[in-house]
């Protein structure tokens, strides 16, 4: 049976091009990378702040407790403020980089999770197709929210480089 060739599938499908492998392998973010995680900062806050603020003319509204009003809101309060800062550290610290075989782990209902080496990731659904279960890939993410940026297959960058024998032949 024929087995799907990593790297192909690497290019074809994933959310990330040559120059995002090219400076997460420097430790930074591309300019694409950093707007798209400025875009999703910028969606989260306001996610959470609509939370907040729906929270807050609900309590209102059904005539709560205020104890249990502003238990509520300090809970959202210190959500959106660990949400920023994690966020910043994406946005300000390097790009980590872990190497090792990729282990793919689907729960049913919940999201699927990859391991790579030591670290354990959330596996976006358009990464779920992109690696082969068992190849050896080095792959990129953030340092605050172990958000995966990109993926190189990891096998051929450290292949051997042929050697010649003393007769000329390679080997």
């Amino acid at each position: 049976m024929l087995r799907p060739n990593p790297i192909i599938r690497l290019v074809a499908d994933a959310p990330f091009d040559a120059a995002d492998v090219i400076a997460n392998g420097q430790a930074h973010l591309s300019a694409e990378q950093h707007r798209r995680l400025q875009r999703q900062r910028n969606r989260r806050l306001g996610l959470w702040v609509g939370a907040l603020l729906g929270w807050l003319l609900l309590t209102e509204a059904l005539w709560v407790h205020p104890g249990l009003a502003a238990a509520g809101a300090a809970i959202m309060m210190a959500a959106l403020v660990l949400n920023g800062l994690q966020c910043h550290d994406d946005l300000s610290m390097a790009v980590m980089m872990v190497q090792g075989a990729a282990q793919t782990d689907s729960r049913g209902l919940l999201p699927s999770r990859l391991r790579v080496g030591d670290q354990s990731f959330a596996l976006p659904r358009r990464w779920q197709r992109l690696l082969t279960a068992g190849a050896t890939y080095r792959v990129y993410y953030t340092a605050g929210s172990h958000t995966l940026l990109s993926a190189e297959y990891a096998s051929l960058l450290h292949a051997p480089s042929p050697t010649r024998h003393m007769t000329g032949r390679l080997r």
